[in-house]
């Protein structure tokens, strides 16, 4: 059952992703393009639950006597230090585009963009 959750919320990011992305370059809105980063980092979160999850369900051997479960430790201390430098990233560059002139951006692309990442995020329809 957390594998198939796990797919889908990858597909689901995925989509936010690539709507945020284009949204925010094509708008000119640097928000939308730091919720794309952000969608972007979840699925590689995603992607190293699954090979986590799928890792631990192999069967003890001999290197391995009690088991591989002992890797969904290592993989959630991956996944937060990923986390956590890509969010750094995002806090640094916000930092750094505050201090520059911006243009606003468009006001139908930030809106509908918004809209839509709204309904995948709540299965909206």
């Amino acid at each position: 059952m957390a594998i198939r959750t796990t797919f889908f919320t990858l597909i689901e990011k995925i989509n936010l992703a690539l709507i945020n992305g284009l949204a925010g370059f094509f708008g000119n809105s640097y928000a939308l393009i730091a919720d794309a980063i952000k969608s972007t980092t979840d699925i590689f979160s995603s992607l190293q639950v699954l090979f986590g999850l799928r890792y631990a369900k192999r069967q003890a051997d001999e290197n391995h006597p009690h088991g591989h479960g002992n890797i969904e430790l290592l993989i959630t201390i991956l996944v937060v230090a990923f986390l956590f430098t890509s969010e750094t990233v995002i806090a640094y560059e916000s930092i750094q585009n505050i201090q520059k002139h911006q243009k606003v951006p468009p006001l139908d692309i930030v809106r509908s963009s918004s809209k839509r990442s709204w309904q995948l995020r709540f299965h909206i329809q």
